[in-house]
């Protein structure tokens, strides 16, 4: 199947009928308002919608369903599934309906993520500023912490230096 439709063969080959079948069946789709796609040539084009369509028109037929009914009932479901996916209903917290198009519902619900993310990313903006803010101040009281011991530790060296140094200068006057 290509990406962008299949011809008759190919679709028969996946369904595992033969191409009489799929046009007779093709056929009575159209009778029944069902639109294939057709190119320059004129042939139908099958899309994965129509392939579904013709699956589902195969499991009635094994139903013993007859080829109008049948036809009838898939232009049917094919058409209910346009409109659900055409018109989605909202309820509102006050019970309103809104009628939103697939495109339109895609469109606040992208704008909601949007915003959502868009709260999120300040959120924890904001925390890992706290966060820094918080380190810089612990840093900076063990950087103090850190010099006044330094400075504590000079100050005994120098006494004890003084001290050594007086008892040496003494001891050498005797």
């Amino acid at each position: 199947m290509r990406e962008f439709g299949s011809y008759a063969k190919e679709v028969a080959i996946d369904l595992d009928i033969n191409g009489n079948t799929l046009r007779r069946w093709s056929i009575e789709l159209e009778k029944a308002g069902y639109e294939f796609e057709r190119n320059d040539k004129g042939h139908r084009i099958y899309y994965k919608r129509d392939i579904m369509a013709l699956s589902d028109f195969q499991k009635m037929m094994e139903k013993t369903q007859s080829l109008d009914n049948t036809a009838k009932a898939i232009v049917s479901k094919v058409r209910e599934q346009n409109n659900t996916e055409k018109t989605l209903s909202v309820i509102m917290e006050n019970d309103d309906k809104i009628a939103l198009t697939k495109e339109e519902l895609e469109d606040v619900i992208q704008k909601a993520a949007n915003d959502a993310a868009e709260k999120t990313a300040a959120i924890l903006l904001e925390k890992f500023n706290d966060s820094i803010e918080r380190r810089d101040r612990e840093l900076m009281i063990q950087i103090k912490q850190q010099q006044e011991f330094q400075k504590q530790l000079l100050e005994t060296a120098i006494v004890k230096e003084k001290g050594s140094f007086l008892s040496w200068l003494f001891s050498k006057k005797k």
